[in-house]
């Protein structure tokens, strides 16, 4: 959608950066776990 209101874009950038988060804190204990 290109009439997208500020509050969306705030909403779909926590959105991905907590996806990311999760995703390091995830790599993180993986890779704990193996050593």
């Amino acid at each position: 959608m290109p009439d997208m209101t500020l509050f969306q874009k705030i909403l779909i950038f926590y959105a991905v950066m907590a996806v990311i988060s999760s995703l390091i804190t995830w790599f993180l204990t993986h890779d704990k776990k193996r050593i």
